[in-house]
């Protein structure tokens, strides 16, 4: 599968390609937003975990914003319809991802549970996705306390659209809503 056919295939399924914003409390990435914006700032060829999204997905995704990758600037290194445990270890890509194919498109749309994995090198940015305006949730420190005992903890916590608009100023920022990709405001009235 070229990267016009791959395009055209992702088109036909109104799916993105997005790297969310990772709740995962193991990762050593900066907290949210900085985490998205090292990745629009500084694209990197060290390969970019992402899934594939599209309108009535029922996928646990790590993350619930992320930023939306560009397919047409961008080198697909694979895919897998789960989660392909993608690391990299002295320089070399070790990853269950294969080459992106029709075949491993239909397996994404069939079956992606939790969710899948589509690797990316050098990726563009050309917008933010949020998965449910309704619950945002971040990657953020915590501060936990019982008592006299406190300790901090980076996790997930509560985010708002208006931490998203002000993060991202200068990006159009996106959703599905009834099957269709629609671009978000601050003036959108059913927020």
């Amino acid at each position: 599968m070229d990267s016009k056919e791959f395009i055209e295939a992702l088109k036909t399924k109104k799916a993105l390609i997005v790297h969310f914003s990772n709740h995962a409390t193991m990762s050593r990435n900066p907290q949210f937003p900085d985490d998205l914006k090292t990745v629009i700032d500084s694209p990197s060829s060290n390969p970019l975990s992402c899934c594939i999204v599209w309108p009535g997905h029922t996928m646990s995704l790590p993350g619930s914003v992320g930023v939306i990758i560009d397919p047409a600037s961008s080198n697909i290194y694979g895919m897998c319809a789960t989660d392909a445990g993608t690391s990299i270890n002295n320089g070399e890509i070790n990853s269950f991802t294969t080459a992106p194919s029709q075949e491993v498109l239909e397996e994404i749309y069939a079956f992606s549970d939790p969710y899948n994995e589509c690797v990316v090198m050098n990726p563009k940015v050309i917008g933010i996705y949020i998965d449910n305006i309704n619950h945002i949730t971040v990657r953020k420190e915590q501060i936990l306390r019982c008592d006299d005992y406190i300790e901090t903890n980076i996790g997930p916590v509560g985010g708002c659209l208006s931490e998203i608009f002000d993060s991202f100023e200068d990006l159009s920022i996106f959703t599905f809503i009834d099957g269709e990709i629609v671009s978000l405001n601050r003036q959108t009235p059913y927020l």
